[in-house]
């Protein structure tokens, strides 16, 4: 409801993005920038599975004269027609790359500081046993959380490993980070702090995202 007050909506796939933006904005107002909700702005969290909805609820949101940007994940296809419709309309996007979830573009760009934290933060959400648990299951029976540490160790956290990590962590209904604030927390303490070692890929999608808040 909140967003028939505001001027401009982010609209998200889910819980993860919308604490993503949120507490990227916080990192940001940390930095001296302007809160989006200063700003007149407001989330919309569209509830996931789909990416079609994030639009559809977009060009809704356009039509009432809302200034909008979607924020979807790109591991699941999305129908061109719905989304030719928002961007015609006026709206913006912005997805991960190609065949990514949230979690997967995290564990797959930032730098191993942040992974180390990652980690960290998710033994401190759903517990140790848990993640291990989901490493093994996702790697069949390959590696555990131990055998992970040992391999940072040796010799960092290999390509295998940073996606083996990034599918572990968002198992449907027990992902480690899958809450609004949980997520607000992972992208001000985490996230915000080690964009500078990030990829530049990555980097280059948070910054358009900074952009458009602060164009609001």
């Amino acid at each position: 409801p909140e967003a028939f007050l505001a001027k401009s909506v982010i609209v998200c796939e889910g819980a993860s993005e919308v604490g993503l933006a949120r507490g990227l904005d916080q990192y940001w107002v940390g930095q001296g920038a302007t809160s989006f909700f200063a700003l007149g702005g407001a989330y919309v969290d569209v509830g996931g599975s789909n990416p079609d909805r994030c639009f559809v609820r977009g060009t809704a949101l356009l039509r009432l004269g809302y200034r909008v940007l979607v924020l979807v994940d790109a591991d699941k296809p999305l129908t061109p027609e719905i989304a030719a419709t928002f961007h015609a309309a006026g709206g913006q996007s912005l997805s991960w790359r190609v065949g990514r979830a949230l979690e997967d573009e995290l564990f797959c760009s930032l730098g191993e500081d942040a992974i180390d934290a990652l980690l960290a933060k998710a033994c401190e959400a759903v517990g140790r046993d848990l993640v291990s648990a989901h490493i093994t299951s996702k790697s069949n029976g390959q590696r555990t959380l131990e055998s992970v540490e040992i391999g940072r160790l040796l010799e960092g956290y290999t390509d295998a490993t940073r996606g083996l990590l990034g599918t572990a962590s968002r198992i449907r209904g027990s992902g480690w980070f899958k809450s609004v604030s949980t997520y607000q927390e992972v992208a001000r303490d985490i996230v915000g702090p080690n964009l500078a070692t990030a990829e530049a890929a990555f980097q280059a999608i948070v910054e358009q995202l900074r952009t458009w808040i602060h164009a609001a």
